[in-house]
């Protein structure tokens, strides 16, 4: 949820707002009805009105949408505009609609619920050849030589000699940061990872693999984009672009790399309404480790949700299993987290199915995993293969593990 301040800072990066202003002077006609999605304080509302649009539909989940009202009535243009305070998937409107101009992007385009908004309001409210703005943004990604960048995140954490925050520092490796990225930082050329064309996104999700030629010690990735919110009409953040007010976002590798050529794999998956960022660099030299921003959040055991229970299986369970190396796993106490990034599921063990979970890992079969954890418990082998049956047959079902020939 965005502060006043927040609002503030975004009519503060003039360039932005005068590279709206002129998308919307150039789509708007007297006939025009335009759709304002996280419309905020209203300023592309008004900016519509005073483009000439007939009518405005101004919508935001938040009580924001009140202030934006009190501006409209205060540039004069709020006979024009019908405001909502409603999520995007939840807005009916009475008609279609010309124009759709948003502006739900955080650093990056893929934040939240921004694409699936966006794809929801244009495939239901916009006329054909109706115009969208933004049309198209282009994500970059850049190798980062810069200790001093570096310093900035795991410093912290080697602060006071006297206690050992070694968890925190790897925790703190697993982060995304928004960061002053210069391009003197930068140990490599800008790539483009992924475009967002607005008229036929139908995912919100990306990943990309690159690699770069390197002559110095990398020691994170930086991350910003580019807009194109109408023909010849732009807009960017990054490197080049210090007064935006979207920051660039570094992610920290889990040490520095140094070699000739560098690889990256760099993925974004949205999952329950917040994005999942995980990357793997490495090196001609260094393999590197593949991280997460799923392994960077602090959590409690008691911050995670309860599970239905799982009938037990009517077969009985293959002998081998493999899982995936696209799911995500990570320790909460006696529980296990998983995510799949490829549904965007978070699905919670508890201790026996995270001692079942590692076990799989360690390439164990069902009938060894139950010995296994009818030896740590001390219970019945026989019963302890039922339950463990039942675990796997849910793992499975939920895409989590594969069965192996």
């Amino acid at each position: 949820m965005y502060r006043l301040s927040d609002y503030g800072a975004m009519v503060c990066d003039r360039r932005r707002i005068e590279a709206y202003r002129r998308a919307l002077a150039a789509v708007v006609t007297p006939s025009s009805v335009v759709l304002d999605l996280g419309a905020g304080i209203g300023t592309f509302t008004v900016l519509a009105c005073k483009a000439g649009a007939a009518r405005v539909y101004s919508v935001d989940p938040a009580d924001v949408i009140a202030l934006a009202g009190e501006i409209a009535r205060a540039n004069g243009v709020a006979d024009r505009v019908r405001f909502l305070q409603k999520k995007a998937g939840e807005v009916e409107l009475p008609e279609q609609v010309d124009v759709i101009v948003s502006d739900m992007a955080g650093a990056l385009p893929l934040f939240r619920e921004h694409l699936p908004s966006v794809i929801a309001a244009r495939d239901r409210f916009l006329k054909p050849g109706g115009a969208l703005i933004p049309r198209l943004d282009r994500l970059f990604c850049a190798p980062v030589s810069s200790p001093a960048l570096y310093a900035s995140v795991v410093d912290p954490w080697d602060a006071l000699p006297d206690l050992d925050l070694a968890p925190a520092r790897a925790m703190a490796l697993q982060s995304m940061y928004p960061r002053a990225v210069t391009p003197e930082d930068l140990g490599g050329e800008a790539r483009v990872w992924a475009e967002v064309d607005y008229a036929t996104v139908t995912s919100p999700d990306a990943g990309a693999t690159l690699e770069w030629p390197i002559s110095s010690t990398v020691h994170a990735i930086a991350l910003w984009f580019e807009t194109t919110l109408h023909d010849g009409i732009t807009s960017s953040s990054g490197p080049w672009s210090p007064k935006s007010v979207h920051a660039t976002m570094l992610l920290p590798l889990a040490q520095p790399l140094d070699g000739s050529v560098l690889r990256l794999t760099l993925d974004m998956t949205l999952a329950s309404g917040f994005y999942v960022t995980t990357w793997h660099a490495s090196t001609d030299r260094t393999e590197g480790v593949r991280q997460s921003t799923f392994l960077g959040e602090p959590r409690s055991s008691k911050s995670l949700l309860s599970r239905a229970p799982v009938a037990a299986p009517a077969a009985s369970q293959p002998v081998a299993y493999k899982v995936p190396e696209r799911v995500l796993a990570r320790r909460v106490a006696e529980e296990l987290l998983l995510l799949d990034p490829a549904s965007g599921i978070y699905h919670v063990l508890n201790e026996t199915g995270a001692q079942v979970w590692e076990s799989l890992q360690q390439g164990k079969g069902p009938d060894a995993i139950a010995a296994a954890v009818a030896e740590r418990y001390g219970v019945d082998t026989a019963r302890t293969a039922e339950d463990v049956a039942v675990i796997l047959a849910e793992l499975q079902e939920a895409n989590l593990i594969e069965v192996l020939p």
